[in-house]
This record gives C-alpha cells, sequence and structure tokens, in this order.
C-alpha cells in the first residue's frame, strides 16, 4: 500500500522522501539515541525510538493534501482578493485567511455556477480536517499555505498529524475501526467531498483574523467573488479616448503600474503619456473589461517583416484575466514576441515618423512620453516644429538632420519630456551661466543646474528606480520611497535599491544593530556626499523584506553592498579599524550579516514592515601576533568608547548610541570567534 517514491519539491526548498530514505533516518536517528543515552549515562529507557509504522491512510491522506494544493491555494486567493476589493484595501494590504479544509472550486471556470446564476458550487474534503489551518498573508501571497500542503509527508506529518492521531484512536475501538477497514472503505472516506455552495463554504470553513466570517458580509463577499466570473469583453483601442480609458483606474480589479490614472506626470490635462501610443502607427492597445472596469490590458506592436503584431507584455491583476486577454489575443492572431530574433526585428524596423499635440509643463513645451516596458525601434527622437512633436523611431545610430532633436528618457516615470530653450542659460539655483561644455544637471521638468550641490540646494532629489536615475523635485508620494542618510537620493522603493545596484547600506560599526534600513547611494559613497565612508563592502545573507528570502544578486551570489563611517577601512582585502593616531588597527576578516524576521504592524487597514539588519564581525585577524587576549581588549574598548563607559565604574556617562537612531549593541565577543 506504501508509494515507492513520493515527489521531490526541489524548486520550494522540500524534499518528500521514500520509504527506503525514510527508513535509513529513522536507522541512524536511533542509532544515534542508543549513542547519546550511553554517553551520558542515562538509560535508553528515558527515550522513544522513531518509528517507521506508518498506516496506509495516513499515506494516502498527505498524498491527496499534496494533489489539493494548487487547487485549494487559487481558492483562498480569490476570497483575498475579494476581501481586498471588498474593504477598498491595496494589493499590498495584509488579510490573515485560514482555511479548515481543503476546498476547490467544483468545476472548470466555465460550469462553476449552479442552478442559481448567483451562486457559485465548491468541493469540500469535509473528511480531511487540517491541523494547522492555511494561511494566506501579505508577504507570501499564496506561497506558505501550498508550499506546506505540497510537502506534506507521513513520516513528519502537520496538516494530517490530527487525522493521523484519530485514525489511530479508532483504529483502537470496535465500534469506530469499522469505518476505516478495509483499507479501500477507508480511502473512500477520505476522498469524500461534499458540493457545497460558496456562502456555505464560507461559513463553515474559511475565518479570517483568526474569526468566523460575520454573516451580513458573507453574502457581499461572495457576491464579489462571483463577479470575478462574470462575462469579460475584449477591446480594442481605436480613440485617443480608447486608450486614455484603458489607463484608467477607478477598482482594485484593474491592474497598477506607473502610467495609470492615478499618477501626476509632466504634461497637462487632458494629455496623458499614453497618448505616444495612441499617435504611433506601429502601436495599439487591447484590453479586457468588465463593464467599464479594465481587467487585462496589453501594447502590440507591428513587425513590418512579416507584417503581423506582437505584444510583449501583460498587465492584469489576477491570472484569470490575463488568460482571458491571452486567449483573445491569440484568436485574432496577435502572436507573443519573447524571441531575441522577434524583439530585434520589431526594433529594427524602417524609419517612422509621426506627429503628437504639443503639450505644456510649467509655461514650457512638453512631449507625452510613457515609460517603455519595450521601444519598438533602435532609438527615438523628438523635437518641436510647427507647433507640434515630431516623433521619430529608427535603427540608425545617426542624429538626424535638421535642429532640435533630442533623445528622451524613455525609462522616466515622469510620463513627459519638458523641452529646454537655447544653448546658455542660468542656474537653477546660484544663477550663474552655464553651457552644454559644463555637463549641467538637467531635471525632466526642464530645471538646469551647475552642480549637484545646487540642485540638492534647490529641493531636487536624485530619484533612483530600478533601471533609471533623474533629478526630479523632491517628493515622497509612496510609503515603500527609501531616503538616504545625508544624500538627495531617494529610492522608489527597496527592490530598485537592489536591482539598481546602488543601494548600500550603512552600519555604525561592524558590531552594531539597525532597527530601520539605514541606506547610501554608491554615488554618495564615491563621492563622499553628506559625511566620509568606506568604500563600498560585499555583504551577505541580506534576506527580501517582502518574500523573506536571501536576496541573490544580478551575478547569483546572495551579497549586496554595505558601508561604514570613516572609523573603519579597507586594506589587503580586509577590513580595519582606523585608529584616532591614524594608524590601521586589527583586521577583520569576514563580515557576515543576517536578516531577523519582520516586525509586522497595521495601519488603517495597510500594513507596514520594520526591516531589521543584524551585522557582526566572525573573526579577526591574528596573524599580526594578536592574542586572543588583546582581541578581547580591543573589541571591550570599543564597545566602552561606543557606549560612552566610564572604563572603571562602567557607568555611563552619555551614550552615543542616543545621539544615533536606532543603534543597538549585539553582544561583545569572548575570544576571536564573535
Amino acid at each position: 500500500m506504501m508509494p515507492h517514491l513520493l515527489r521531490n519539491h526541489t524548486r520550494n526548498g522540500t524534499f518528500i522522501s521514500s520509504p527506503k530514505y525514510m527508513n535509513e533516518v529513522a536507522h541512524d536517528m536511533n542509532r544515534y539515541i542508543l549513542k547519546f543515552a550511553f554517553n551520558n549515562g542515562v538509560s535508553k529507557n528515558h527515550f522513544s525510538r522513531v518509528s517507521m509504522d506508518v498506516h496506509p491512510l495516513v499515506v494516502s491522506a498527505a498524498r491527496k493534501l499534496r494533489i489539493l494544493a494548487k487547487p485549494t491555494q487559487d481558492f483562498v486567493k480569490e476570497i483575498e482578493n475579494a476581501w481586498r476589493t471588498l474593504h477598498g484595501l491595496s494589493v499590498w494590504s495584509a488579510v490573515d485567511i485560514k482555511i479548515t479544509h481543503p476546498v476547490m472550486w467544483a468545476h472548470n471556470e466555465n460550469k462553476r455556477y449552479s442552478k442559481d446564476e448567483n451562486s457559485l458550487n465548491c468541493l469540500a474534503f469535509v473528511n480531511l480536517a487540517l491541523s494547522y489551518p492555511i494561511p494566506q498573508t501579505r508577504y507570501n501571497s499564496g506561497n506558505i499555505s501550498q508550499t506546506n500542503m505540497a510537502s506534506e509527508n507521513p513520516w513528519t506529518p502537520k496538516h494530517t498529524i490530527g487525522f493521523a492521531n484519530q485514525l489511530e484512536r479508532d483504529l483502537k475501538c470496535e465500534h469506530r475501526k469499522q469505518s476505516w477497514l478495509p483499507f479501500a472503505r477507508g480511502r473512500r472516506r477520505l476522498n469524500s467531498r461534499r458540493v457545497m455552495s460558496l456562502t456555505r463554504i464560507l461559513a463553515r470553513y474559511v475565518f479570517i483574523d483568526n474569526l468566523h466570517i460575520e454573516a451580513k458580509t458573507i453574502d457581499n463577499l461572495a457576491q464579489k467573488i462571483i463577479d470575478t466570473y462574470k462575462p469579460m469583453s475584449f477591446h480594442e483601442t481605436k480613440t485617443l479616448q480608447d486608450m486614455r480609458d484603458m489607463y484608467t483606474k477607478n477598482s482594485t480589479d484593474t491592474p497598477g503600474s506607473c502610467m495609470d490614472s492615478t499618477h501626476g506626470f509632466y504634461v497637462t490635462k487632458p494629455h496623458e503619456p499614453v497618448d505616444w501610443y495612441h499617435y504611433c502607427p506601429t502601436t495599439k492597445g487591447f484590453c479586457v473589461k468588465r463593464g467599464d472596469t479594465v481587467l487585462a490590458r496589453t501594447i502590440a506592436y507591428f513587425n513590418s517583416t512579416d507584417k503581423k503584431w506582437y505584444y510583449t507584455r501583460i498587465y492584469s491583476s489576477r491570472d484569470l484575466y490575463r488568460r482571458k486577454l491571452e486567449q483573445e489575443l491569440k484568436n485574432l492572431g496577435v502572436g507573443c514576441a519573447v524571441e531575441n530574433s522577434l524583439l530585434r526585428q520589431l526594433r529594427t524596423a524602417e524609419d517612422i515618423e509621426f506627429d503628437i499635440p504639443l503639450s505644456k509643463y510649467n509655461g514650457k513645451d512638453s512631449c507625452p512620453v510613457p515609460y517603455f516596458d519595450f521601444v519598438p525601434a533602435s532609438y527615438m527622437w523628438i523635437r518641436v516644429k510647427d507647433g507640434v512633436n515630431k516623433c521619430l523611431l529608427t535603427p540608425s545610430t545617426k542624429k538626424p538632420n535638421g535642429s532640435g532633436w533630442v533623445c528622451p528618457n524613455i525609462a522616466t516615470t515622469n510620463g513627459g519630456h519638458v523641452y529646454e530653450y537655447g544653448n546658455q542659460r542660468s542656474c537653477g539655483y546660484c544663477d550663474n551661466d552655464i553651457y552644454d561644455d559644463d555637463c549641467p544637471i538637467r531635471a525632466p521638468d526642464g530645471a538646469v543646474f551647475c552642480s549637484s550641490d545646487c540642485a540638492s540646494e534647490a529641493d531636487y532629489m536624485r530619484w533612483q528606480t530600478s533601471d533609471n536615475c533623474e533629478w526630479r523635485p523632491y517628493a515622497l508620494d509612496h510609503k515603500e520611497n527609501i531616503s538616504c542618510l545625508y544624500e538627495p537620493t531617494v529610492f522608489s522603493n527597496f527592490n530598485a535599491a537592489l536591482e539598481s545596484c546602488e543601494g548600500v547600506f550603512v552600519y555604525w560599526h561592524p558590531w552594531a544593530d539597525v532597527e530601520v534600513p539605514i541606506m547610501r547611494s554608491v554615488w554618495a559613497v564615491q563621492q563622499g556626499w553628506g559625511f566620509s565612508s568606506t568604500d563600498v563592502l560585499h555583504y551577505h545573507g541580506i534576506t527580501h523584506p517582502i518574500t523573506g528570502k536571501k536576496i541573490v544578486s544580478s551575478s547569483g551570489r546572495q551579497q549586496h553592498q554595505v558601508c561604514y563611517p570613516h572609523a573603519y577601512t579597507k586594506r589587503s582585502s580586509k577590513y580595519a579599524q582606523v585608529l584616532p593616531t591614524g594608524g590601521i588597527g586589527m583586521m577583520f576578516l569576514e563580515i557576515p550579516g543576517e536578516h531577523k524576521r519582520l516586525s509586522i504592524y497595521r495601519d488603517n487597514g495597510m500594513t507596514k514592515a520594520i526591516l531589521e539588519n543584524k551585522s557582526k564581525f566572525v573573526k579577526i585577524d591574528n596573524s599580526n601576533g594578536h592574542s586572543s587576549e588583546a582581541v578581547e581588549f580591543s573589541f571591550t574598548n570599543q564597545y566602552f568608547d561606543f557606549m560612552d563607559l566610564d572604563k572603571s565604574s562602567k557607568t555611563r556617562v552619555l551614550s552615543h548610541a542616543q545621539t544615533v537612531e536606532g543603534v543597538t549593541i549585539i553582544n561583545q565577543p569572548k575570544k576571536e570567534n564573535v
């Protein structure tokens, strides 16, 4: 009855082992127990040996959970999305959902409706109660429950532990064991499923914030889920308003992006950045809607080589909407451009020139320019002529004939290019004349500065995204924005700091923990902006604040950048303290780091996360003759100096830690190893 080999989930970091493997593990564990008892003079009777006696029904229950993991997770995710929509929460808001039994949709997407068109049928596995109800959290968005169920192991059960214990008790009772024997009858009981309406499922098996859903909320929540499966309509943009409507966000079901209607841009109304796609003859939009609500959208590009249309990316809030749009595009003959050869064809077409109506921003001429996921040309040029924007798409590297041509920033999220006037101009802060040869700073809103100091004094910031950096007026419009320490750089979010390779974590001392992330940019470190710091060093073991997984650099290594104040420096690939006398102290061979779990709290339905990074050095280079006592003495002195403690009385005079926000002392070492 027992399977020879169970599935190996290497992608999720789990391993469902075979009976042979588990026998070996049990044998090794039992041998270790006996050895431990003998070495410590403890009777082996005080220990329980690991048993391999697993009932076939427990094995069957674990297998069913692994099979039901994905459909159950999809069901829970539908509840999560509907709850956010019902309460007007963002996609990042925390929703604590638990389900006590595996539940899946009764049929495929087109057959879920019962006789009542306003109801949906579900299948509940009533004899497979989950000992650990599946949680759904903002940070893992479904991965926790799916992974846990998909890795259910009969020898180390989690979700089926309650069933295993109950089965053992039932088999010892003459009256109850008959319901499980023979094995075929027990397996049929485990496979028993009951068709139930969605509202009944929500009332019986679903908990939100560890509470049953209120009766008045159940109907509203069920209706939101039902609305998800109502008919969708497919649309092609034919007018300028169609294109603008495709980017209008009026529901949480509408996919958000940096170009949607909720943002402000460097163009005046009614002009929008996405106007560019309408006026370009080789681009057009496609979307699926429910009523006036856009559910999924994409931009398609014309390939002059094979005379066909192709899309590159679909924006959607749910897989259901994405699949619907993909199918409609396939039916229309619009392909998906994923091959490099095809993308090169789209970029290397012949010259294409078209006009875009002129817009204004702060009294200056402006051209709508969206953030491009894909530019259907190798180069793009724009200029103002005859009262309109002239736009040229070309595969040539040569600048077009005529004056006034400029290359706009295609990675900016400002939504428009603001033109400048003349070759000579004055700095926007100090009024000094500047020329093109001076390499001035040009902001997308048309402002020009002679230096980064003037730009910063004029209240401009270096806005750093994952693939772009530009100076723009200082404004923080999102909770995920990260302001850097003593410099004008602002990262749009944590991922932008990492993916741009500009983010540098700041630690005041190798042994000091920071309560919140303190960051600087590579640009500031190299220029010594604000204060002097060490060169950028590699830092291992940082964990992503959203997913909780180890951050992997573009090179595939789990390392990122860190710097320390000027009291520390790097010598011969090692890290050393700069002594007050100017000399170099002991060298640290390694400075690894680790990340503590997130501290999460709620604020008006939104979730904030406090990132806690911990830094410590593990070994000091003693090759220059330093003894372990000298190492300990050195570290103790550093500790006292940092805390400003009197070395004789060990009383605090005035803590420097109090003047540095968010710094705590981890510990002090006993020997070389910390």
